[in-house]
């Protein structure tokens, strides 16, 4: 029943992800025909694949408040998500980032990774306590608690962004 349910989201939100390639990114898709080989710092390399890397921050950029919106995140999470997707297009713009074939982001720096730059914790009402007054609950009390991965978020939202542009430039 679970994959079921899931299945008919994974449907019903499958639109809203999808690449935006309105007129605006003609430009950018009459470029991608034409150079199947792209040089020196305008591609991004995703698994054997390289993508432009203009029509990648171009297609993040348009699609990130939808992405937002459709996960219902409270402001104090969509705040960490903000943060971590600040981050991570400052280190894609300078060259940094490049992903394998399982979505596995890596920085040739080391400045980002799993831990997040923010240290919080939400209860199921979305109140937010610090890491270290969650560190100072008892065990029991820390149990209805959980973290917010902002990093591991920004990195899936990466990730459905450049398959949808893979997939729709060797599909055609």
């Amino acid at each position: 029943m679970r994959t079921f349910i899931l299945l008919l989201l994974t449907l019903y939100f499958a639109p809203i992800y999808s690449v935006n390639m309105g007129n605006d990114s003609d430009i950018f898709m009459n470029r991608l025909s034409v150079n199947q080989e792209f040089q020196g710092n305008f591609s991004y390399k995703y698994g054997m694949r390289k993508i432009d890397k203009e029509l990648y921050i171009h297609n993040l950029g348009t699609n990130v408040q939808s992405y937002v919106a459709s996960k219902n995140w409270n402001e104090y999470k969509r705040e960490e998500f903000r943060n971590a997707y600040e981050r991570y297009m400052d280190a894609l713009k300078k060259d940094r980032l490049s992903a394998d074939d399982f979505g596995n982001i890596t920085d040739s720096k080391g400045e980002l990774g799993n831990v997040d730059g923010d240290d919080y914790w939400y209860d199921n009402k979305g109140n937010r306590i610090s890491g270290a007054e969650y560190r100072a609950l008892s065990v029991r009390k820390q149990k209805k608690y959980r973290a917010f991965y902002a990093n591991k978020e920004v990195v899936t939202y990466f990730n459905e962004i450049a398959k949808a542009i893979v997939n729709r430039r060797y599909s055609d």
